[in-house]
C-alpha cells in the first residue's frame, strides 16, 4: 500500500469519522463531572486523571524517580529508536515477524511478574522506609519500584539483544516491558488505591469518614 494517496486518505477518513462520533456523543451526553472542589475539605484519595495514575503510583514510591527520572528515560528511549534501530529486515511488518511477536509475549509475562511482585512486596511488607527508620532519602530515590522496574526492563532488553543480536528485538522487548508495567501500575492506581493512597481490594473496604 502506498502512503500517498491511499494510506493518507484512509487515515483522514478515520479521523473525520472519529471526530463526528465524538461530537455527537458530546451533544447527547453530559460529562460525568463531580461536585465543585472545596479547599476546606480536600478529596482523599486525590487522584489524577486515569491516564496519569500510573505515573502517580510511581510518584508515591519516589517523587523524583517516578515523576521525573523514569518519564524522561522513557521519552529518551522513544526518541532514540530511529537512531539505534537501522535494520531493514521485516520493515513495515507488525512486531518484525514471528520472532518479534514471541519476544513481545515473553516480555509481557516477564514485566507482569516483576511489576506485580513489587506491588505485592510493598503492600504486604512495606518498603525501605518501613524496614529502616533512618534510611537516607537518596537511597529511596535510587532503590524503589520505579527505578527497579526500569533496571529490570533494561537488563531484559540487553539480554534479548545478546540472544538475538538484533537491536529491534531489544527495542520491542524494552517497549513491551515498559507499557506492560505502566498498565499494571495504572490499574493499581485506578482500582486499588484508597484514602491516604493505601491499598484496598475494593472501595467498599475504605474506612468511613
Amino acid at each position: 500500500m502506498y502512503s500517498w494517496p491511499v494510506l493518507m486518505w484512509t487515515e483522514l477518513t478515520v479521523l473525520f469519522f472519529v471526530a463526528v462520533v465524538l461530537l455527537i456523543m458530546a451533544f447527547l451526553f453530559d460529562a460525568p463531572l463531580r461536585e465543585q472542589a472545596n479547599p476546606a475539605f480536600p478529596e482523599n484519595p486525590a487522584k489524577s486523571p486515569w491516564y496519569f495514575l500510573g505515573i502517580q503510583e510511581l510518584v508515591s514510591y519516589s517523587a523524583f524517580a517516578g515523576g521525573v527520572l523514569i518519564p524522561l528515560l522513557f521519552i529518551a528511549f522513544l526518541i532514540s529508536i530511529p537512531y539505534v534501530d537501522k535494520e531493514e529486515k521485516y520493515s513495515g511488518i507488525w512486531f518484525s515477524g514471528k520472532q518479534g511477536a514471541m519476544i513481545m509475549a515473553i516480555s509481557i509475562i516477564f514485566s507482569a511478574v516483576i511489576s506485580v511482585l513489587q506491588v505485592f512486596i510493598i503492600v504486604r511488607f512495606g518498603w525501605l522506609r518501613e524496614w529502616f527508620d533512618h534510611i537516607s532519602g537518596f537511597i529511596i530515590i535510587l532503590a524503589n519500584p520505579a527505578t527497579l522496574s526500569a533496571l529490570f526492563y533494561i537488563m531484559w532488553s540487553v539480554l534479548i539483544n545478546r540472544y538475538t543480536g538484533s537491536t529491534r528485538m531489544a527495542a520491542i522487548a524494552l517497549f513491551t516491558c515498559a507499557m506492560t508495567g505502566l498498565i499494571i501500575f495504572t490499574a493499581t492506581g485506578i482500582w486499588f488505591r484508597g484514602p491516604n493512597w493505601e491499598f484496598y481490594w475494593s472501595p467498599s473496604q475504605w474506612p468511613v469518614q
